[in-house]
This record gives C-alpha cells, sequence and structure tokens, in this order.
C-alpha cells in the first residue's frame, strides 16, 4: 500500500514507537491489534506474518481484461458476433497509427457484421 510507518500507525490507533517496535521485531503485537494493523494495511495476518501467499497484483490491464470477459459472457451469440467484429477492429486499428478516417471505417465494418448476422437469422 505503500503508507508510511507513522500513517500505518496513526490509523491503527498505536503510537509510532509501538508500531516501530513491532515493524523492527522487537515487539509482537497481540490479536487485535495485528488484526487493526492488517486493517489499515489492507491484508490479512496470515499474509502479513508470511504463512500464506500475497493475492496477485492487479495491473489495470488485468482489470479491464476481466471486465471485458465479464461482458462477453452476458452476449447472446449475435450480439457476440458484433462484439467480436469490433474487438478485431479495434485491435487492427491499433497495430497502425491512428489518422482522423480511423473511427468511420472501424464504425462500418461493426454495421456490415451486424447486417450480415441479420441476414443469417
Amino acid at each position: 500500500m505503500g503508507l508510511a510507518d507513522a500513517v500505518v500507525a496513526a490509523r491503527a490507533s498505536l503510537s509510532q514507537q509501538r508500531y516501530h517496535n513491532y515493524v523492527a521485531d522487537e515487539n509482537e503485537p497481540d490479536l487485535e491489534t495485528l488484526v487493526r494493523i492488517c486493517a489499515v494495511l489492507d491484508t490479512s495476518p496470515g499474509q502479513l506474518l508470511g504463512v500464506e501467499p500475497s493475492p496477485p497484483v492487479q495491473t489495470e490491464a488485468s482489470i479491464l481484461r476481466s471486465r471485458v470477459t465479464g461482458a462477453i459472457e452476458a452476449m447472446s451469440l449475435p450480439t457476440l458476433r458484433i462484439a467480436a467484429v469490433a474487438m478485431e477492429a479495434v485491435a487492427k486499428e491499433a497495430l497502425r497509427p491512428a489518422t482522423s478516417t480511423d473511427m468511420p471505417s472501424a464504425i462500418a465494418q461493426v454495421r456490415r457484421s451486424r447486417r450480415k448476422d441479420t441476414h443469417s437469422r
């Protein structure tokens, strides 16, 4: 989380010296104090003590992929076909230098796909 020790101490209702003693491994907190520190650090006691693995760090890209996957799972087959064409068009456009006429061509491709999907029903 990147919080300064003084901030963690204050948010956990501890003196800076007392929190420093825990960080420096000079003292061990009681369970109630450990839980308060974990709440401030947004972690579990097991993760803080190193007995359970930390969750993987989510990047912006992984969050966006998760959002896209969730949206895809909710789509009907006709809508999924249109989304696939749109995503392919966006990916293709991302690989070449942008010009002011890119968006109309991508929109036209989606419209053609939509018409094709309507006729195939």
